[in-house]
């Protein structure tokens, strides 16, 4: 699941992805700590792209993980690496801004919605 997925979005996938959100998440930026330092979304961990392979142990033991940097550029390829090492639990949120408005939305949806658990 990805941003596009979001962009066009149903509510299906905006179900999924509040879904996703329960369980003990882990929001995670993947930009440097120059740019985790000038804002990120708040609870969010900083585990810079390169050096994320180093926490991988640290990282699995999250039930979900999802990934955001500036554009969605650097999650990407963040995701790709936490799945090819065994962690299946990952949501690309693509880009910080994006992410926020997607957080946002769940949250707005989740307060008015009667599938909320």
């Amino acid at each position: 699941m990805s941003f596009f997925d979001f962009l066009f979005r149903s509510k299906r996938t905006q179900r999924r992805f509040a879904e996703f959100l329960k369980p003990n998440f882990l929001l995670v930026d993947v930009r440097t700590p120059q740019e985790f330092s000038s804002g990120s979304i708040p609870n969010s961990v900083n585990v810079p792209l390169e050096n994320l392979y180093e926490q991988l142990a640290r990282l699995k033991n999250s039930k979900s993980i999802v990934l955001f940097c500036r554009s969605g550029n650097r999650s990407r390829y963040a995701k790709d690496l936490l799945i090819r090492n065994g962690i299946k639990s990952v949501w690309d949120g693509g880009g910080m801004e994006q992410l926020k408005k997607m957080i946002s939305e769940v949250e707005t949806t989740n307060k008015n919605s009667s599938w909320k658990k």
